[in-house]
């Protein structure tokens, strides 16, 4: 019985992405500028407090284009 392998994937390039309430992308950030996009993602946290701010930062890969 063969193994069969998965799709093969091009190169990828890891990011950081600022997610928004209904997990929506708000903003994407080279890996090297991780600390930046954690500020953004607490200044959005940050804009309305009387609404409990629900953006988060995530490292995600994708394809390079």
């Amino acid at each position: 019985m063969k193994v069969k392998k998965g799709a093969k994937t091009g190169p990828v390039r890891a990011v950081w992405v600022v997610f928004g309430n209904s997990q929506n992308r708000v903003a994407s950030y080279p890996y090297s500028q991780g600390n930046e996009a954690r500020e953004h993602a607490l200044r959005l946290n940050n804009e309305k407090p009387e609404k409990k701010g629900n953006h988060f930062v995530m490292m995600i890969k994708e394809p390079i284009e």
